[in-house]
């Protein structure tokens, strides 16, 4: 399973795919097990079923931080971020994101300074950043937001992701 084959697959079929990979894929194979119940999480959203995708893109960004796959726990945490955008939960949105920034910074530090200093974070924190960013600025907390959505440009830009860029800048904008 590769990310073009859950772009042109039928989501149903996706999924029995994605099943079916996960019961012969070993234990041991915690990377590639995180990776396909992402896809799976995708294609429960293709179908409009919130519920299931929620549920299994907690499954994903569990066995990400399992084998410090960070590119899975983030991904999986800003779509996290997203589903729970969508009805308007913030605060779900505000927990999400701290939650999967929080393993990538040094106890001593705070999300913003970690923002602000430019330490290397994994680029996949880009929709985690901006989403956070968005939140603070919607509650109008503009000196905490600032950084979080320039950060969230930035690695978006590394990873080529438009949209998060855009998106990002629009925030910065208002």
């Amino acid at each position: 399973v590769n990310l073009a084959l859950v772009q042109q697959t039928d989501p149903e079929e996706l999924i029995d795919l994605c099943l079916e990979a996960l019961e012969v894929l070993p234990e041991g194979a915690a990377f590639e097990r995180g990776a396909i119940t992402f896809y799976l999480a995708q294609a429960y959203q293709l179908l409009h079923d919130g519920e299931a995708a929620t549920r299994t893109l907690a499954q994903a960004r569990q066995l990400g931080l399992a084998v410090e796959g960070q590119s899975i726990a983030l991904a999986a945490a800003g779509l996290q971020a997203l589903y729970a955008w969508d009805p308007g939960d913030l605060h779900a949105v505000v927990k999400i994101c701290r939650e999967a920034i929080a393993p990538l910074i040094h106890p001593t530090c705070s999300i913003n300074s970690i923002a602000q200093a430019g330490e290397t974070v994994h680029p996949y924190a880009c929709l985690v950043y901006v989403f956070l960013g968005r939140v603070l600025a919607e509650w109008n907390q503009l000196e905490e937001a600032e950084p979080l959505l320039v950060r969230g440009v930035n690695l978006a830009e590394r990873i080529a992701e438009p949209g998060v860029q855009v998106d990002g800048c629009r925030d910065l904008a208002r």
